[in-house]
């Protein structure tokens, strides 16, 4: 049964498709079958997504994706 996850936090779209095709598997896979899909997230100004997938995010999986989801390190001057 598919479960819908909200991610409340900004994360770019092409961080967060590698992130599911490296943990959930890609999508639609070799034989049709769409594994994961997202869209964004419904009453936000812009801000998150809305996942629907075969399975939960496990905590280390969400750690993760909010690390990658977090801008570089600006370069430090002087």
């Amino acid at each position: 049964m598919p479960v819908i996850i909200t991610i409340k936090y900004r994360v770019r779209e092409d961080v967060l498709k590698q992130f599911l095709e490296e943990h959930l598997g890609k999508s639609p896979t070799d034989t049709g079958i769409v594994l994961w899909y997202y869209e964004p997230a419904s009453g936000t100004t812009n801000i998150g997504w809305q996942l629907t997938a075969d399975r939960h995010l496990t905590d280390d999986e969400k750690h993760k994706l909010r690390l990658l989801s977090q801008p570089p390190p600006s370069p430090l001057f002087g």
